[in-house]
């Protein structure tokens, strides 16, 4: 992976996770795109800062349906299975996507549902 890219997600966990654990060159960060509540990372990082960067995209299949309404590409690297107990909890994405457009891209596409 390039370190210079910033990893983001959806939920504030993994970012947090991300941020703890690997240590990135660029701080992990959370975006809302329409069905999470506001986070930290988004009064740190104001969206239209990411607008017409590229990411590495850290998801479950959910926030995995949404990209293509906020990045011009998306394309999967690994999947991962998170477990607990022995128990399969939730299967999670890493793509790398190109060309943030913002979410307000993601909320007009929704009111024009």
């Amino acid at each position: 992976m390039d370190h210079n890219i910033r990893i983001m997600s959806q939920s504030y966990q993994t970012p947090s996770m991300v941020n703890f654990y690997v240590r990135p060159k660029l701080e992990a960060i959370c975006v809302n795109l329409g069905n999470y509540h506001l986070t930290v990372y988004n009064s740190i990082y104001p969206d239209k800062f990411f607008q017409g960067k590229d990411f590495y995209v850290l998801g479950g299949d959910v926030f995995s349906s949404r990209l293509l309404n906020v990045f011009d590409e998306a394309s999967a690297i690994k999947k991962f299975t998170s477990y607990r107990n022995g128990k399969v909890i939730d299967t999670f994405t890493l793509y790398y996507c190109k060309n943030y457009h913002g979410n307000a891209i993601y909320f007009k596409n929704l009111s024009n549902s």
